[in-house]
């Protein structure tokens, strides 16, 4: 799904209004003015450089702007952000909307969900020897868990053709690091340049929209969120 296609989806879950539906800009306004303040509590607690950008999702939604780590099925480019210098990689984390299965089946059910999610993206520090974060097959999305056998296979089988030589087996401390960042996690991807982490959904409460979700933007979420992708991230360049 690539942005215009998100959007059309959008258009078409609420191109008309109906009683007890919620709207996007109803929903995910105030949720990204409260992210956006606690990314401002984040950068003091990481001592890093916070920027602010959008506080709306007409904002955010518009059209995005070449970032590293942004994904085709996701809005990410214009959240705003905070940056930091750490053991030798560079960190930024940002907010953003990530399409996600809910893993709901039948006649009525909702097939995906738009998610403001923070993003953390991990890249090699300009003092650092030369790092590569795809050495490994790494990749990985919770839409895995959730997809039926059927949607996930023709998934797989619209990706990317694969490489030309298998990728080696994940080495002991890759694949540990791995497990404990997917625990927060709903999507990760392995570029040669950098690793992006989508922070995992919080559970949907019951009275909440269905079209909708969030992930945790507590301080502690997010530092715990920065923690595990630097240390998978410092793994699969090194391990």
């Amino acid at each position: 799904m690539d942005v215009s296609s998100l959007g059309q989806w959008v258009s078409t879950v609420f191109g008309r209004s109906e009683p007890g539906r919620a709207e996007p800009d109803e929903y995910f306004t105030p949720r990204i003015a409260r992210a956006d303040r606690q990314l401002q509590a984040l950068a003091t607690r990481l001592g890093g450089t916070y920027r602010r950008e959008a506080l709306s999702w007409s904002a955010l939604a518009a059209a995005p702007k070449a970032t590293a780590g942004a994904a085709p099925d996701a809005l990410w480019g214009r959240g705003s952000s905070v940056t930091k210098r750490m053991h030798g990689l560079e960190l930024e984390v940002t907010v953003g909307v990530q399409s996600l299965a809910t893993g709901e089946h039948g006649d009525a059910a909702v097939s995906r969900w738009l998610v403001l999610a923070p993003g953390v993206t991990v890249a090699a520090g300009p003092r650092s020897g030369p790092m590569r974060f795809d050495r490994f097959a790494a990749n990985w999305c919770a839409d895995d868990e959730v997809e039926s056998g059927a949607v996930r296979l023709r998934r797989l089988l619209a990706r990317d053709a694969a490489p030309p030589a298998p990728l080696p087996t994940l080495p002991v401390a890759v694949a540990s690091a791995r497990d404990r960042l997917i625990e927060k996690a709903a999507k990760l991807v392995c570029d040669p340049a950098y690793v992006f982490v989508v922070g995992r959904p919080l559970p949907r409460p019951p009275e909440g929209p269905r079209q909708f979700g969030e992930a945790s933007f507590e301080v502690d979420a997010l530092f715990d969120l920065v923690e595990r992708s630097r240390a998978f991230a410092n793994a699969i360049a090194t391990g």
